[in-house]
């Protein structure tokens, strides 16, 4: 399940590395290695907590994939509507 989610945050930020949207994708990663470091003390160091760790990371990389997708960049159905 992981190399799925793992794959569409890989496409989507290939998306918007072509949408120049730069800015956003860094600010996406540094919030997402915030939660990772918050993350790894409550679940520990082990290969375990580890990967759950980065499965958070993950995650918080799609959030902000898909957040670009749907409300921020070019292809956002809000500004599809209005061209």
């Amino acid at each position: 399940a992981m190399q799925i989610m793992n794959g569409d945050v890989f496409v989507g930020e290939g998306v918007m590395q072509g949408h120049r949207a730069f800015r956003q994708l860094a600010v996406n990663t540094v919030l997402a290695m915030i939660v990772l470091q918050l993350t790894i003390p409550i679940l520990g160091t082990s290969l375990p907590g580890v990967w759950c760790s980065y499965f958070v990371f993950n995650v918080g990389r799609l959030i902000g994939v898909l957040y670009h997708h749907f409300y921020q960049g070019p292809l956002a159905l809000k500004r599809a509507a209005v061209t």
